[in-house]
Order: structure tokens, then sequence, then C-alpha cells
């Protein structure tokens, strides 16, 4: 009779380590997928801001270009001040962009870094619990 409430014990403890293993396994597979994905938006987001600057930069070349052909003096002064505030307010756009961008993603990286802790951790004591359980007790030892 005691040793069926061992088996039973040895049994379910088992169990217990397999759905530990089976979480860090997960926590594995989130670190390694989506780790990767993240790395490579945040890449791709760089590379939509940097495309941003150029189109600003070739539009405000676009636009002193013309200010230069300009015969009239003062609508050229004009002209120059219009295309040198639409470039600040371009640029500081796309600047505030930027900042928007990697406040998001240290933000979606901290609540990531959290829930992979998470998953680890919980692995890990299922697979201690399910440890503790197999181990035989004092009293059976004897």
């Amino acid at each position: 009779m005691q040793g069926d409430v061992a088996t039973r014990r040895l049994i379910r403890g088992l169990r217990v380590q397999i759905l530990g293993l089976a979480i860090l396994l997960a926590a594995m597979a989130w670190q390694t997928f989506f780790s990767d994905w993240f790395d490579k938006s945040a890449t791709e987001w760089q590379y939509f801001i940097q495309s941003e600057v150029n189109n600003a930069s070739a539009l405000v070349m676009q636009r002193l270009g013309s200010a230069m052909a300009a015969s009239a003096p003062t609508a050229r002064t004009e002209e120059l001040r219009s295309t040198a505030n639409d470039a600040l307010l371009a640029l500081s756009q796309i600047a505030l962009q930027r900042d928007i961008q990697r406040a998001r993603a240290e933000r979606r990286s901290l609540a990531l870094k959290y829930g992979r802790f998470a998953l680890f951790t919980l692995g890990a004591l299922v697979l201690i619990a399910g440890l503790v359980m197999v181990t035989p007790r004092r009293s059976e030892a004897t």
C-alpha cells in the first residue's frame, strides 16, 4: 500500500518536472523567435526614419534651388527664409518621431524581458517542485 502511494507521488513528481521543462522550452522559444523579430523591426524603423530624413533633405535642396533662381531679391529672401523654416520643422518632426519610436521600443523590450524572466522563473520553480515531489521523504527511507 505504501509502495503504491510512493509510486503515485513519483509519477506526479515526474509529470510536474515535465511541465516545468515544457515551460522552460516555451521561454527559450520566446527568447529565440520574439527577440529576433523585435531586433529586426527596430532596424527597419531606423531605415524608415533615415528615408524620411533623405526625403526632407531632397525637398529642401529642391526648394533652395528654386529660391536661388528667383529673380527678385525680396522674393528670394522670403523664399529662403520659408525654406529654412520648413527644413527645421521637418527635421524637428523626424527627431520627435525617432524619440517616440525609441521610447516605444524600450517599453516593449522591458515588458518582454519581464515576461521572458517570468517564464524562465516559473519553469525553474515547477521543475524544482517536481524534483522535491520525487525525492523520498525521511520517514519513508527508514
